[in-house]
């Protein structure tokens, strides 16, 4: 179990062994450690290294950080030479300069200051508490609560109910925070504790006519900072789809330039959309590809990584995501690192972005975000009324307390896209990057400081309509364009999937009111992989997983009800089957049972 975490009581009392000890015997720190010690400060890495100097300085790294200079910092050479002058002569301007993946501990035997920082979009997740002074921290968040016998916050588990995550900065145990995003928390030998936000967008737009020059600048931006980072990875693999994200990335690959070291990959079921085209595209372009297929006998073997899947990532994954395990292999056997996409939403438009009218309708933006996004948990017929209404508003004041320190200057789509940064890639994402650290690292290439404040600048209403992307395919890939696109496992050509990706979802939709078998046997949709798929491999086990879980779940589910449907094993349809199993699962590692 790859991890960072440490401890440092600057009045050097002896706790900070004591914290440090009771987080390595939780059963995810298992793996070597190497841990660095000295004046109330202990900070390790599983599977990891401590990076350290001549003058009692050390740092931990979890992920990938590229330095001002383009260098990677992994290295006692470029710890020394690079990170030690450059972030304590200006630490905010330094982080604002860096890119890649990453968060890390810090310790400045000097400045005697211990310091907490990630990337300007957490992409990883790091947890901490302070206890009398004492700070404490670790990318996972049981060790935590182990250490400092925390309770569970029950706040944070209604968040999980209704939004699939916790939001707010907050953890599923009271008292620990996660870290947010472009941050850098410092405590120094007097108990002094600060929160240092270092990059933040100025959506400061720009003229009408000036819109193209900012394209041209944000083009030569993303194509430059892929090919440095390409060039120092030894072994990378780009993730390929059907979809326009992908598209996007392999774009900017090509820009860059194409060394033999590179990789594409993909996945899903043999019929998706996403590999055929991706197949086409590689095939076309003569690309090295590798496709991991989710066979029936592939699916059916990760059905043995749902219980740890959802552990492992603290519930950012379920059995949805346990195939993924199976994925992962499959990459790290081909490459060190991928180039992934899930930045994308803030260059395009999403589900949020395309409701900006309804949304502004609302009384507030929480509400229309709420309107338009729900946990599969949240609609579970299962689920217990009260705590159905005590999840909706407490995740409701909770996004209108985020959405509040927004500034008002903001429009519909800015506050939707600093959301979406801010929350769910500081959340969701974050732990589920945890978890792929065990297997490869990987970066967001749509992802840096630089590109986003670019971003910024253009009009909400020019990035919500696919503009962007259009534009750089035109301008730097349009051999890319005539290969159709998989819109949510549907097949659009390129140059209508402003309006007409809708029509094969139009037909589905009446196909559905028409009946469940007209729709299963006439369906146009072909997506990565189906609910359906893993209900086959997998419902018996995971019908005696949520049975071995029902004692955890009676405060939030009508148990009674589940109980009678389980033991007459009467069929229950994946859409019911697993968010109940995601939660049982979930309580379970929670309480530690």
């Amino acid at each position: 179990m790859k991890a960072i975490f440490g401890a440092f009581a600057p009045s050097g009392d002896t706790r900070t062994k004591t914290f440090v000890g009771r987080m390595l015997d939780d059963e995810f720190f298992v793996g070597n450690s190497d841990i660095y010690e000295s004046e109330g400060i202990i900070v390790g890495a599983i599977d990891g290294k401590v990076l350290r100097s001549g003058d009692g300085s050390a740092l931990v790294l979890f992920g990938t950080l590229f330095l001002p200079s383009g260098n990677m910092l992994g290295s006692e050479d470029t710890f020394i030479e690079e990170f030690i002058p450059g972030f304590e002569q200006h630490n905010t301007k330094f982080l604002s300069n860096c890119e890649g993946a990453f968060c890390f501990a810090y310790y400045s035997a000097r400045q005697k200051q211990f310091t907490l920082a990630n990337d300007p979009f957490g992409n990883i997740a790091l947890f901490y508490t302070i206890n009398d002074g004492a700070i404490i921290f670790a990318t996972r968040q049981r060790p935590l609560a182990q250490a400092l016998e925390l309770p569970i916050c029950k706040e944070s588990l209604l968040h999980y109910i209704r939004f699939e995550q916790v939001l707010g900065n907050n953890s599923f145990f009271e008292g620990i925070e996660r870290l947010p995003v472009a941050s850098i928390l410092t405590i120094d030998s007097t108990h002094k504790k600060n929160i240092t936000r270092y990059f933040t967008p100025s959506y400061a737009y720009v003229a009408h006519n000036e819109i193209p020059e900012v394209l041209a600048e944000l083009q030569q931006t993303l194509v430059d900072s892929v090919r440095n980072q390409i060039s120092k990875i030894g072994s990378v693999g780009v993730a390929l789809t059907g979809g326009f994200d992908s598209r996007i990335t392999l774009a900017l690959v090509r820009a860059a330039g194409l060394p033999e070291s590179v990789g594409f990959f993909t996945h899903g079921l043999e019929n998706s959309y996403d590999v055929m085209i991706a197949k086409k595209i590689a095939s076309s372009l003569g690309l090295r590809h590798t496709v991991c297929l989710y066979d029936e006998q592939l699916i059916h073997k990760s059905i043995q990584y749902v219980s740890s899947v959802v552990a492992q990532s603290e519930g950012a994954l379920g059995v949805d995501g346990a195939i993924i395990f199976e994925s992962w292999k499959y990459q790290q056997a081909n490459y060190s690192t991928m180039l992934d996409s899930q930045s994308a939403p803030i260059y395009r438009r999403t589900i949020l972005k395309a409701r900006l009218g309804a949304i502004g309708r609302e009384r507030s933006v929480a509400v229309g975000i709420l309107k338009f996004i729900h946990s599969p948990l949240w609609l579970s017929q299962y689920l217990n009324e009260s705590v159905k209404k005590d999840a909706e508003m407490a995740t409701l004041q909770t996004i209108d307390t985020v959405l509040s320190a927004f500034p008002d200057t903001l429009t519909t789509g800015d506050v939707i896209d600093r959301f979406y940064i801010e929350q769910m890639c500081n959340g969701h994402y974050a732990q589920e990057g945890n978890v792929q650290l065990e297997f490869l690292h990987f970066l967001h290439p749509l992802l840096t400081p630089k590109a986003y404040e670019l971003l910024s600048k253009l009009p909400t209403a020019f990035r919500s309509k696919n503009l962007i992307y259009h534009y750089l395919l035109n301008t730097i890939a349009p051999e890319l364009k005539k290969f159709p696109l998989d819109n949510s496992g549907y097949n659009v050509p390129y140059n209508g999937y402003r309006w007409k990706r809708y029509i094969p979802q139009g037909y589905d939709r009446l196909l559905r009111k028409l009946g469940a078998s007209l729709h299963k046997k006439h369906t146009l949709q072909r997506p990565l992989i189906t609910q359906e798929a893993i209900l086959r491999s997998g419902e018996q086990q995971m019908r005696m997983l949520l049975e071995e879980c029902l004692p955890l779940m009676s405060e939030y589910i009508v148990i009674a009800e589940l109980e009678k449907k389980l033991h007459d094993n009467t069929p229950m349809p994946a859409n019911e089957l697993f968010p109940l199993t995601n939660l049982g699962l979930l309580l379970k590692y929670l309480s530690g049972t």
